[in-house]
């Protein structure tokens, strides 16, 4: 049995057995991965470009605050970050931004290939 995959009675795939057909009409799909891949990178950047904003805004508030006295001058955020870098020693290095950006940055090298592939054949 041969599935036809809505081609007209044509086998679905080429001899070879592949479905890969890099042909100039998947030139769109290729261009629209490449596009996905830029906007989440953009999207990953922006994000962490306001949790930045936000941390520094927290940042500088905790400082106002313990400078008029209305919070106390204590140790134990050091101590929870130094256990908490002891507990995840590699991973506690990882940045989220660069994972999420990089996946993005593959997806769309990913589709400019495809692309290149597509316009060569």
């Amino acid at each position: 049995m041969v599935a036809t995959g809505g081609s007209g009675g044509r086998p679905a795939t080429r001899p070879g057995g592949s479905q890969q057909q890099y042909a100039t009409r998947t030139l769109a799909v290729a261009l629209l991965i490449t596009g996905i891949g830029l906007y989440g990178a953009l999207a990953s950047a922006k994000y962490h470009e306001r949790a930045v904003y936000h941390l520094d805004q927290a940042r500088a508030l905790t400082k106002t605050l313990k400078d008029l006295g209305a919070l106390g001058d204590d140790t134990h955020p050091e101590q929870h970050r130094q256990a908490h870098y002891k507990n995840y020693p590699r991973l506690h290095r990882f940045r989220m931004h660069w994972l999420w950006t990089g996946l993005h940055l593959a997806t769309a090298a990913y589709g400019a290939a495809l692309c290149v592939v597509i316009l060569a054949g």
